[in-house]
């Protein structure tokens, strides 16, 4: 789907998909998505991408989650396996490489 404000998005990590919500979306600053079960109180997953300019001209993403919920317990093995060489691992290693190509695509059209 398209990043905006209230969309959906539909998400594909190894191991999981799923359909999460849009709740922020601000161009070339913030994007942040929620995803539940059910309801908030069962399972709530917040996840943001905050972008930083930094001094030299790069950027600095900044990519955080928040679980909440009754259900957050049980599956918190789930989420560490998924943390560390496993669907965030690969998920922002294939963002970094998407982003570095788009960017290198850019600077040689100037």
């Amino acid at each position: 789907g398209i990043a905006e404000l209230g969309t959906s998005l539909r998400m594909r990590m190894p191991g999981m998909s799923f359909t999460s919500t849009v709740t922020a979306a601000t161009s070339h600053e913030e994007l942040q998505w929620s995803a539940k079960i059910l309801t908030d109180r069962l399972f709530l997953g917040q996840h943001s991408f905050t972008l930083t300019r930094n001094d030299d001209g790069s950027t600095r993403a900044h990519n955080s989650e928040i679980f909440s919920g009754v259900l957050t317990k049980p599956f918190e093995g789930f989420f560490a396996k998924n943390h560390n060489a496993g669907g965030y691992a690969a998920f922002n290693s294939a963002l970094k490489s998407r982003v570095e190509a788009r960017a290198a695509r850019t600077l040689s059209r100037a």
